[in-house]
C-alpha cells in the first residue's frame, strides 16, 4: 500500500502481520496485532540497500492493536509525517465562517449585559463611598456649629474636565472645607471634589447627559423653608429672607432620618440640566424626587452617617414619609402642594 507524497518524496506504508499471529475472527478481519512501517523512498537505494543494511529501513514503526476496533491508517501516516496533507483537503466554507461569526455574536450579546451590570454596580459603590465621605464632612460641620448647614436653595452649575459637572449648592459649599478643599481651588483638588456628586451618568427628559447630583433633605415633607422646620436645611424666620439653621438637637432619631442623597435630573440648561439642591417628596414635580439612576433606585445618607440603597418608589412611599422629618412623624397635613 503506497501513500501519496509531497513533491519528489513518497510515503510507503506496509502492513506486516506476525508470522504466528492468529486471526481473532472479528468482523473487520484484522489480526490482533499489526505493524505499520512508514518509510520515505529517498531513504532507499537501488537494490533496496542503504549503508550496507539490507531491506527497507523503517523511519517510524508503530504497533496498533486492532481488537474489534477500526483504525484509520491515513491518520497514522499524517501523525508520523506532519508535513503530509491529505489530497483534497480544503479550508472553511462561507457557511462555516458565517456560523462561527454568529456564535461569536451570540456570546458577545450574552457577555455585554453582564459587563454593563458590573460597571453600574461599581458606580453605585463609588456613590455610597462619596456619601460616607460627606457624612464625615457634615459631622465635622455640626460639631463646629451645633447645627446643620442651612440653604436658601441657590447654587450654580460648574464643570471641570477633572470631575465633570457639579451643582455647587450653597449647603454643599459649606461642607467643602471639611472635605479637604480650601477656598475655590476645585481643579487642584479634583479627587476631593468628585465626592460632591454621583459618578453615575444620568439623562433628563431632553436627553441631556451628565453626572448625577446630591440634594439635601432641607424641609422634610413640608414645603421648602416652611416654618414647620421638619428637615435639616433650616427655615425662614418671619417675613425676612433670613434662614435659621436646624439645630442638631431637633433631630429625634438620626438613624432614621434622611439627610441627603441622589436626586432626579431637572430641566435643560444650555448643554447641561439644572438639578435641585433640595428634595420635596410630596411635590408633583419629578425633578424634586429621589433619583433612579442606580438600577431604578437611589442611595441615601442618614443623619447618623450610614447609607441605605432603595428604589425610588420606596423613598416616595407614604409608609416612609416619617423618615424625612426630624421629629420622626409623617405630618400628612403638609403633603398637599399647590
Amino acid at each position: 500500500m503506497n501513500g501519496e507524497g509531497v513533491g519528489a518524496t513518497t510515503i510507503a506504508v506496509k502492513h506486516r502481520q506476525e508470522a504466528d499471529g492468529p486471526h481473532d475472527g472479528n468482523a473487520e478481519g484484522f489480526p490482533q496485532s499489526q505493524q505499520v512501517v512508514v518509510v520515505r523512498d529517498d531513504d532507499l537505494r537501488p537494490g533496496g540497500q542503504r549503508g550496507g543494511q539490507a531491506g527497507i529501513i523503517p523511519i517510524i514503526r508503530a504497533t496498533l492493536l486492532a481488537q474489534r476496533q477500526w483504525f484509520n491508517l491515513a491518520h497514522v501516516v499524517q501523525i508520523a509525517v506532519p508535513g503530509l496533507r491529505r489530497s483534497g483537503a480544503r479550508g472553511f466554507t462561507l457557511i462555516e465562517l458565517l456560523v462561527v461569526v454568529a456564535i461569536i455574536a451570540i456570546l458577545a450579546g450574552l457577555l455585554l449585559p453582564a459587563l454593563s451590570q458590573g460597571k453600574a454596580a461599581a458606580k453605585a459603590t463609588e456613590c455610597r463611598n462619596n456619601l460616607r465621605t460627606m457624612a464625615i464632612a457634615m459631622r465635622l460641620y455640626v460639631d463646629d456649629f451645633n447645627a446643620y448647614p442651612p440653604t436658601q436653595g441657590v447654587g450654580i452649575m460648574g464643570f471641570s474636565r477633572s470631575y465633570g459637572w457639579l451643582m455647587e449648592d450653597d449647603w454643599k459649599m459649606q461642607l467643602v472645607p471639611f472635605t479637604g478643599v480650601q477656598d475655590d481651588r476645585f481643579a487642584e483638588r479634583a479627587d476631593t471634589m468628585r465626592v460632591l456628586r454621583c459618578p453615575q451618568i444620568v439623562s433628563n427628559k431632553d436627553g441631556k447627559r451628565g453626572q448625577g447630583q446630591y440634594a439635601l433633605n432641607a424641609s422634610g415633607t413640608a414645603p421648602f423653608l416652611d416654618p414647620a422646620n421638619l428637615g435639616l436645611g433650616g427655615y425662614l424666620e418671619g417675613s425676612s429672607w433670613n434662614v435659621r439653621p436646624t439645630p442638631e438637637s431637633r433631630v429625634r432619631a438620626p438613624a432614621d432620618m434622611v439627610a441627603l442623597g441622589d436626586i432626579m435630573p431637572g430641566f435643560t440648561m444650555g448643554k447641561m440640566f439644572w438639578t435641585s439642591g433640595h428634595f420635596d417628596v410630596c411635590s408633583t414635580n419629578r425633578a424634586f424626587w429621589p433619583g433612579s439612576s442606580h438600577g431604578g433606585g437611589a442611595n441615601m445618607l442618614f443623619a447618623d452617617g450610614h447609607v441605605e440603597s432603595g428604589r425610588q418608589t420606596n423613598w416616595l412611599s407614604v409608609a416612609n414619609r416619617h423618615r424625612w422629618n426630624n421629629d420622626g412623624k409623617p405630618h400628612p397635613e403638609m403633603w398637599v402642594r399647590p
